[in-house]
């Protein structure tokens, strides 16, 4: 019998091939896969302009950001999306060092664009980095308020963000200069496999999470429910047990004011709104106002409803580039301290107000079986104001350091409650 030549066999195997796989294998290509195709939808995309000045230099940004949806199909007729904002974060270094980055809005919505969602009052949530080569620690200005601080160093002129094409983005992607956010950077808090499967190296991690308290003048009818707390000694700054607002104390200051809010800020009187304030989100809306105008909303929200909260910025000593690179020498020091403040607030009379900082402490916990381990659990962690400590209220102990103080009080005036502001987004990336 004549066999077959190699052509010939490969044909036929190809062709067994195609009966039992219908077609989705064939010789020399890839296995065989449940994935049917993958569809890439980059149909919105928005140009984002801002005009600014860093220490009295103009400097102003062009940023296309697209919105993709990478779409995957599979062969039983279902399907996923990773939806994301690219880019994310932009920016570029300043001559003395620092870094001034920009987090877009998620305009990620042809209903913005048609039914006017951007509004003149719009300002982006921008940071400046300490050190445009590590981004590990910055200061985001949070509200508007930060532009009138004797601190700032930017000084704002103008946003808008207007519709583009694919074809603008493309042309971004490849002309802009260099973003000084990394991919390394903005994905460091990703585990190892992740950092593997994007072909990625360990960079000291980014400063994603920028964070401060937020300081609110109490309503009268509020302030003899919270002077009855107020400790015999009257220590200007306190807090209750644990640094919490109880159940039953934040119903007691909800029915004080007949169900509104009790305000956002320490410089104008406190006044009702029916609904509460909505939590700030600058870095997808824009940040707030002072004024109350509004950066990125449904038109039928009313104006000056979104009141910007009076935020101060707090760092810590257990920030991770306050620790050095010898981690040893940081644990010889954890086990001989009996107590860490964890939130330092700068206050200074008002002047640090609209700020918050950005910091991480990614990267130090001890390792198990290291007696610092053990001894970390017996320390306590403390807030301060301007380096005056805020007493609890019971037994005088500090708040142990497996929680964070969420809440004390100036006096009876003022109540200071902690936020966050994260300047990553779901699914985003750089490119």
């Amino acid at each position: 019998m004549k066999l077959p030549s190699s052509r010939g066999m490969k044909m036929a195997i190809a062709a067994v091939a195609v009966a039992l796989f219908g077609g989705a294998w064939a010789w020399g290509s890839k296995p065989w896969s449940f994935t049917k195709s993958v569809e890439v939808d980059r149909g919105i995309y928005f140009r984002l302009k801002v005009g600014l000045s860093y220490k009295g230099s103009r400097e102003d940004f062009d940023i296309v950001v697209g919105c993709n949806a990478k779409r995957i199909n599979y062969r039983d007729g279902s399907s996923t999306a990773e939806s994301g904002l690219i880019p994310t974060l932009y920016g570029r270094a300043m001559p003395d060092g620092k870094a001034v980055v920009i987090r877009p809005p998620n305009a990620c919505s042809r209903e913005i664009f048609a039914t006017g969602w951007v509004r003149p009052g719009f300002i982006p949530l921008i940071v400046v980095f300490d050190d445009a080569k590590l981004l590990t620690t910055g200061i985001a200005y949070v509200t508007d308020d930060a532009y009138r601080s004797p601190h700032a160093v930017l000084q704002f002129h103008s946003a808008t963000v207007e519709k583009a094409t694919r074809a603008d983005f493309e042309t971004f992607m490849r002309t802009a200069p260099p973003n000084v956010v990394t991919r390394e950077s903005y994905h460091s808090f990703q585990s190892d496999d992740v950092f593997l499967r994007l072909g990625l190296k360990r960079v000291p991690p980014l400063a994603i999470s920028c964070k401060g308290y937020e300081r609110v003048k109490l309503d009268a009818r509020i302030r003899p429910i919270i002077a009855e707390l107020w400790p015999a000694e009257r220590p200007e700054f306190w807090t209750t047990p644990g640094g919490y607002l109880s159940l039953e104390l934040a119903e007691q200051m909800r029915k004080a004011v007949e169900g509104h809010s009790w305000g956002t800020r320490d410089d104008v009187p406190a006044f009702p709104v029916p609904g509460g304030h909505s939590s700030p989100q600058p870095s997808n809306e824009g940040i707030f106002r002072k004024d109350g105008l509004e950066g990125i909303t449904a038109p039928t929200n009313p104006e000056g409803t979104r009141v910007a909260p009076t935020v101060y910025p707090y760092t810590s000593e257990l920030v991770a580039y306050r620790r050095g690179d010898d981690r040893e020498e940081w644990l010889s020091r954890l086990a001989k301290k009996q107590a860490f403040v964890t939130a330092a607030v700068d206050f200074k009379n008002g002047e640090w107000r609209g700020f918050a900082y950005c910091f991480n402490e990614i990267g130090w916990s001890a390792p198990r079986d290291h007696p610092a381990k053990n001894e970390s659990r017996k320390k306590f962690t403390a807030a301060a104001v301007d380096g005056s400590l805020v007493e609890e209220v019971q037994a005088r102990q500090l708040v142990p350091s497996n929680g964070q103080l969420h809440l004390f009080f100036e006096r009876d005036e003022y109540m200071w409650r902690s936020a966050h502001y994260g300047i990553d987004s779901v699914w985003g990336d750089l490119q």
